[in-house]
């Protein structure tokens, strides 16, 4: 990136499912008006326009929808597949053997075109929500001329200008903006251990952590691994270990330690979704060979002991040895963030405040609009107020979202470009 760029009218930080999908729906509404559209830029920093984490590089290729796709994704999605039906073949899974036990666990019911039940691969819907990025784009640009900006970047910080907002990237660029949105995806974990992969410490499956585990376990001969939570991250971490060749016969065990000590992938009496039931297979392949354990437990602190790591618990006076240690706990808090962009918010001057539960900030609950920073809203997993909430985990939810807020969004940038149209044209105004 410059390290000084052209303004635009609104600043999209974050492309992956939710803030692409946001533009989708402000280039439908452009489609009924007269005036020319508004500049926009989107800023990713992982450059996955459209996919982002869940739908993207970071998640395997063999991993799966947490719903069913009959239930979690849009019709246009299903119309869509019957279009594509090379994504669906068994030669797409050749070289990836997660892929090829789904092909074949689901053969059937793929052959016949039923989709009821089945939780389809992930980079499926990513490769659909990609090319609806890319014709949303093409289609501002082609019919209209817009000003539409792909810049891969990191957003650090926001800070107010009379103008409107002012974006500083890790790089050092601005980036001014009338408007902007945050869709960052989920709030990262800070890591409190002071370990990192060198260590043995994996903190987070979804940034490098899967490359990290390869070759970790690559690198000993009988790991003993401690996954931390039990929730869907943990499954889709062992669904991997048992569908990747050479990995499984180096791992001496896998203990499981969470709240509830439950095996991961299994219904939870709370109501949480079950993983698909390729995950619970191979939970429970590696149960029966005596591979995995599970503990009800809560994970004080990891330390590094001489060669390996020891984990204290709350309730146990004896630590919990292991190699390799996976935190698998979730999402962060607003106040206790990876986050630089939100370190800064939170801690800065700006107006931004967390809500009573730490997950997201203030704000409006139908506008989604940031209490005290104005013009600036807030898309996906910012906006979840509970564990269960589902703005992550359902696609629908994301696609509901969207365009609910699209609206809100396209009538401020209108406003806006009124009133700097009006003083632009009052009388004594610069020309």
């Amino acid at each position: 990136m410059n390290p000084a760029l052209e303004g635009v009218d609104l600043l999209i930080v974050g492309a992956g499912l939710s803030g692409s999908r946001l533009f989708v729906e402000l280039v439908t509404l452009w489609e009924t008006e007269t005036d020319p559209p508004p500049s926009v830029a989107l800023v990713d920093r992982l450059g996955a326009f459209g996919r982002g984490v869940p739908y993207g590089m970071p998640s395997r290729p063999g991993s799966l929808l947490i719903e069913p796709v009959t239930e979690s994704t849009p019709p246009e999605f299903h119309t869509w597949l019957r279009e594509h039906p090379e994504q669906l073949l068994p030669g797409v899974a050749a070289d990836v053997p997660a892929l090829a036990d789904w092909h074949a666990r689901n053969a059937a019911q793929l052959t016949r075109g039923d989709l009821t039940g089945v939780r389809l691969p992930r980079h499926t819907f990513g490769a659909y929500a990609e090319q609806q990025h890319s014709n949303a784009v093409a289609l501002a640009r082609g019919r209209w001329g817009a000003d539409v900006r792909e810049v891969v970047g990191e957003v650090v910080d926001l800070r107010g200008e009379d103008s409107g907002w002012q974006a500083r990237c890790a790089d050092g660029s601005r980036l001014p903006a009338r408007v902007v949105v945050l869709a960052i995806g989920s709030v990262p974990r800070l890591n409190r251990t002071g370990l990192d992969p060198a260590d043995g410490y994996v903190h987070d499956l979804y940034d490098g952590g899967f490359e990290q585990i390869d070759a970790l376990i690559t690198g000993r001969r009988r790991s003993r691994i401690v996954v931390i939570g039990s929730n869907a991250a943990a499954a889709e971490l062992l669904h991997y270990l048992t569908h990747t060749p050479g990995l499984l016969e180096r791992v001496a065990t896998i203990e499981v330690i969470s709240g509830s000590g439950r095996l991961p992938g299994r219904p939870d009496p709370a109501g949480l979704r079950p993983s698909p039931r390729e995950y619970m297979a191979g939970a429970e392949r590696l149960e029966e060979i005596g591979k995995l354990v599970t503990r009800s437990g809560r994970v004080t602190g990891v330390a590094r002991t001489g060669p390996g790591l020891q984990l204290r618990l709350a309730s146990a006076d004896t630590p919990v040895d292991a190699d390799i240690v996976v935190d698998c706990t979730g999402a962060g808090r607003m106040d206790d963030t990876a986050s630089s962009l939100l370190a800064n918010l939170v801690g800065g001057t700006q107006g931004f405040t967390p809500d009573p539960t730490r997950r997201g900030l203030r704000m409006d609950p139908v506008t989604f609009e940031v209490e005290g920073a104005p013009h600036v809203f807030v898309i996906g997993p910012l906006l979840n107020r509970d564990a269960i909430a589902t703005h992550v985990e359902s696609i629908n939810a994301v696609h509901r979202t969207a365009a609910h807020l699209a609206p809100y969004v396209h009538q401020r940038l209108r406003k806006l470009r009124g009133a700097a149209a009006t003083a632009i044209g009052s009388p004594g105004a610069h020309h």
